[in-house]
Protein backbone atom coordinates (compact mmCIF):
# COMPACT_ATOMS: atom_id res chain seq x y z
CA UNK A 1 0.00 0.00 0.00
CA UNK A 2 2.51 2.49 1.29
CA UNK A 3 4.59 1.62 -2.13
CA UNK A 4 0.83 2.52 -4.21
CA UNK A 5 0.76 5.65 -2.42
CA UNK A 6 4.74 6.77 -2.69
CA UNK A 7 4.44 5.80 -6.54
CA UNK A 8 1.38 8.29 -7.30
CA UNK A 9 3.13 10.59 -5.39
CA UNK A 10 6.31 10.54 -7.63
CA UNK A 11 4.48 10.14 -10.79
CA UNK A 12 2.93 13.45 -9.97
CA UNK A 13 5.60 15.46 -9.21
CA UNK A 14 7.45 14.13 -12.28
CA UNK A 15 4.07 15.12 -14.60
CA UNK A 16 3.86 11.41 -15.36
CA UNK A 17 0.48 11.31 -15.28
CA UNK A 18 -0.66 8.16 -17.27
CA UNK A 19 1.86 5.96 -14.97
CA UNK A 20 -0.02 8.26 -11.81
CA UNK A 21 -3.16 7.03 -13.32
CA UNK A 22 -2.28 3.84 -13.38
CA UNK A 23 -1.10 3.18 -10.27
CA UNK A 24 -3.97 5.30 -8.47
CA UNK A 25 -6.83 2.96 -9.99
CA UNK A 26 -4.83 -0.32 -9.66
CA UNK A 27 -5.00 0.83 -6.18
CA UNK A 28 -8.67 1.19 -6.01
CA UNK A 29 -9.16 -2.29 -8.06
CA UNK A 30 -7.92 -3.71 -5.73
CA UNK A 31 -9.52 -2.08 -2.56
CA UNK A 32 -7.34 0.15 -0.73
CA UNK A 33 -8.54 3.64 0.74
CA UNK A 34 -5.96 5.68 -0.50
CA UNK A 35 -5.04 8.70 1.43
CA UNK A 36 -6.56 12.73 1.19
CA UNK A 37 -2.16 13.00 0.57
CA UNK A 38 -2.42 10.64 -2.24
CA UNK A 39 -5.93 12.51 -3.81
CA UNK A 40 -4.15 15.58 -3.44
CA UNK A 41 -1.11 14.59 -5.65
CA UNK A 42 -3.36 13.73 -8.38
CA UNK A 43 -5.56 16.91 -7.91
CA UNK A 44 -2.47 19.28 -8.29
CA UNK A 45 -1.52 17.56 -11.74
CA UNK A 46 -4.74 18.05 -13.22
CA UNK A 47 -4.57 21.89 -12.17
CA UNK A 48 -0.91 22.27 -13.34
CA UNK A 49 -2.24 20.52 -16.84
CA UNK A 50 -5.40 23.10 -16.84
CA UNK A 51 -7.98 19.58 -16.69
CA UNK A 52 -10.86 20.96 -14.19
CA UNK A 53 -13.11 18.14 -14.95
CA UNK A 54 -10.17 15.38 -14.06
CA UNK A 55 -9.75 17.53 -10.97
CA UNK A 56 -13.57 17.68 -9.47
CA UNK A 57 -14.13 13.81 -10.94
CA UNK A 58 -11.26 12.85 -8.64
CA UNK A 59 -12.46 14.95 -5.55
CA UNK A 60 -15.46 13.50 -5.99
CA UNK A 61 -14.36 9.83 -6.25
CA UNK A 62 -12.33 11.42 -2.63
CA UNK A 63 -15.66 11.74 -1.40
CA UNK A 64 -17.02 8.64 -2.68
CA UNK A 65 -14.37 6.57 -1.21
CA UNK A 66 -14.94 8.49 2.41
CA UNK A 67 -11.96 10.21 2.50
CA UNK A 68 -12.37 13.47 4.76
CA UNK A 69 -10.77 16.42 2.51
CA UNK A 70 -8.09 17.99 4.21
CA UNK A 71 -7.58 21.83 3.76
CA UNK A 72 -4.88 21.47 1.01
CA UNK A 73 -7.11 19.38 -1.07
CA UNK A 74 -9.72 21.90 -0.98
CA UNK A 75 -7.18 24.61 -1.62
CA UNK A 76 -5.72 22.34 -4.64
CA UNK A 77 -9.63 22.24 -6.30
CA UNK A 78 -11.10 25.56 -5.88
CA UNK A 79 -7.83 27.55 -6.27
CA UNK A 80 -6.80 25.74 -9.22
CA UNK A 81 -10.67 26.05 -10.59
CA UNK A 82 -10.14 29.80 -10.20
CA UNK A 83 -7.33 30.02 -12.24
CA UNK A 84 -8.69 28.31 -15.20
CA UNK A 85 -11.71 30.99 -15.32
CA UNK A 86 -13.81 28.00 -13.80
CA UNK A 87 -15.76 30.57 -11.38
CA UNK A 88 -19.23 29.10 -10.76
CA UNK A 89 -17.59 25.51 -10.10
CA UNK A 90 -14.93 27.16 -8.22
CA UNK A 91 -17.63 29.11 -6.26
CA UNK A 92 -19.79 25.99 -5.67
CA UNK A 93 -16.47 23.87 -4.00
CA UNK A 94 -15.96 26.80 -1.85
CA UNK A 95 -19.63 27.02 -0.19
CA UNK A 96 -19.10 22.65 0.12
CA UNK A 97 -16.03 23.56 1.62
CA UNK A 98 -17.74 26.23 4.07
CA UNK A 99 -20.79 23.69 4.82
CA UNK A 100 -18.22 21.14 6.02
CA UNK A 101 -17.32 20.96 9.35
CA UNK A 102 -13.63 20.53 10.30
CA UNK A 103 -12.55 22.61 7.68
CA UNK A 104 -12.83 26.26 8.77
CA UNK A 105 -12.34 28.99 6.43
CA UNK A 106 -8.82 29.68 4.99
CA UNK A 107 -7.11 33.56 4.50
CA UNK A 108 -4.63 32.11 1.59
CA UNK A 109 -7.97 30.66 -0.36
CA UNK A 110 -9.96 33.28 0.04
CA UNK A 111 -7.45 35.63 -1.08
CA UNK A 112 -7.12 33.41 -4.17
CA UNK A 113 -10.91 33.40 -4.64
CA UNK A 114 -11.36 37.07 -4.67
CA UNK A 115 -8.24 37.74 -7.30
CA UNK A 116 -10.06 34.88 -9.53
CA UNK A 117 -13.17 36.73 -9.71
CA UNK A 118 -11.63 40.84 -9.72
CA UNK A 119 -12.33 42.10 -12.42
CA UNK A 120 -14.58 38.84 -13.99
CA UNK A 121 -17.16 38.63 -11.70
CA UNK A 122 -17.00 41.11 -8.94
CA UNK A 123 -20.36 39.94 -7.76
CA UNK A 124 -19.78 36.83 -6.39
CA UNK A 125 -16.14 38.31 -5.03
CA UNK A 126 -18.80 40.45 -2.69
CA UNK A 127 -20.81 37.57 -2.17
CA UNK A 128 -18.01 34.85 -1.53
CA UNK A 129 -16.84 37.98 0.84
CA UNK A 130 -20.29 38.36 2.76
CA UNK A 131 -20.30 34.39 3.48
CA UNK A 132 -17.15 34.64 5.36
CA UNK A 133 -18.59 37.62 7.73
CA UNK A 134 -19.42 34.97 10.65
CA UNK A 135 -16.07 33.50 10.34
CA UNK A 136 -14.60 36.95 11.34
CA UNK A 137 -11.81 35.93 8.74
CA UNK A 138 -9.67 39.20 7.80
CA UNK A 139 -8.62 38.65 3.91
CA UNK A 140 -5.57 40.37 3.12
CA UNK A 141 -5.40 43.92 1.98
CA UNK A 142 -4.55 42.97 -1.20
CA UNK A 143 -7.28 41.49 -2.34
CA UNK A 144 -9.76 43.55 -1.19
CA UNK A 145 -8.03 46.43 -2.58
CA UNK A 146 -7.93 45.09 -5.76
CA UNK A 147 -11.81 44.56 -5.66
CA UNK A 148 -12.27 47.76 -4.59
CA UNK A 149 -10.51 49.47 -6.82
CA UNK A 150 -12.01 46.98 -9.90
CA UNK A 151 -15.49 48.09 -8.38
CA UNK A 152 -15.06 51.78 -8.06
CA UNK A 153 -14.13 51.96 -11.81
CA UNK A 154 -16.93 49.81 -13.12
CA UNK A 155 -19.75 50.19 -10.87
CA UNK A 156 -22.64 52.87 -10.42
CA UNK A 157 -22.09 54.76 -6.70
CA UNK A 158 -24.93 52.14 -4.83
CA UNK A 159 -23.40 49.41 -6.31
CA UNK A 160 -19.89 50.91 -4.80
CA UNK A 161 -21.39 51.72 -1.57
CA UNK A 162 -22.64 48.21 -0.90
CA UNK A 163 -19.33 46.98 -2.00
CA UNK A 164 -17.71 49.26 0.70
CA UNK A 165 -19.65 48.48 3.22
CA UNK A 166 -19.30 44.54 2.98
CA UNK A 167 -15.36 45.47 2.39
CA UNK A 168 -15.17 47.58 5.45
CA UNK A 169 -16.35 45.46 8.26
CA UNK A 170 -13.72 42.83 7.10
CA UNK A 171 -10.86 44.87 5.98
CA UNK A 172 -11.38 48.63 7.16
CA UNK A 173 -7.62 49.56 5.98
CA UNK A 174 -6.48 53.33 5.41
CA UNK A 175 -5.65 52.22 2.19
CA UNK A 176 -9.18 50.85 1.19
CA UNK A 177 -10.26 54.23 2.54
CA UNK A 178 -8.20 56.42 0.34
CA UNK A 179 -9.87 54.53 -2.67
CA UNK A 180 -13.16 54.91 -1.54
CA UNK A 181 -13.08 58.28 -0.51
CA UNK A 182 -11.91 59.31 -4.19
CA UNK A 183 -14.34 57.42 -5.83
CA UNK A 184 -16.70 59.28 -3.76
CA UNK A 185 -15.57 62.37 -4.50
CA UNK A 186 -15.06 61.70 -7.90
CA UNK A 187 -18.72 61.27 -8.21
CA UNK A 188 -19.89 64.45 -6.31
CA UNK A 189 -20.72 63.03 -2.89
CA UNK A 190 -17.85 65.59 -1.19
CA UNK A 191 -19.83 65.86 2.44
CA UNK A 192 -19.75 61.88 2.07
CA UNK A 193 -16.24 61.52 1.65
CA UNK A 194 -15.33 63.89 4.12
CA UNK A 195 -17.20 61.83 6.79
CA UNK A 196 -15.45 58.66 5.61
CA UNK A 197 -12.36 60.36 6.37
CA UNK A 198 -13.17 61.86 9.42
CA UNK A 199 -14.35 58.58 10.42
CA UNK A 200 -11.14 56.51 9.14
CA UNK A 201 -9.04 58.52 11.99
CA UNK A 202 -9.96 55.54 14.15
CA UNK A 203 -8.72 52.91 11.95
CA UNK A 204 -5.45 51.44 13.18
CA UNK A 205 -3.08 50.90 10.81
CA UNK A 206 -1.99 47.05 10.63
CA UNK A 207 1.61 48.02 13.26
CA UNK A 208 -1.23 49.37 15.23
CA UNK A 209 -0.76 53.51 15.15
CA UNK A 210 -3.76 55.57 14.90
CA UNK A 211 -4.28 57.20 11.91
CA UNK A 212 -4.56 60.39 11.00
CA UNK A 213 -7.81 62.05 8.98
CA UNK A 214 -5.34 64.57 7.13
CA UNK A 215 -3.39 61.44 5.95
CA UNK A 216 -6.44 59.98 3.85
Amino acid sequence: YQRRVHGIDAYARAGLIVEMEAVFQEALAKGYQLSAWAYLSSIGVYARIGSSEKMEATFRRMLAEGVQPNLRCYHALIAGLGEMGELEKMESWLYHMLSKPGTPPDAALLHAVILACVGKNNRMALDVLQAHLPFRLTPTRASCLALLTSICELSDLEEAREAWRIISALAPHPDLVKVFVKYLIEHGEPQEAEALRQKAAHFMTEDGEATDASTI
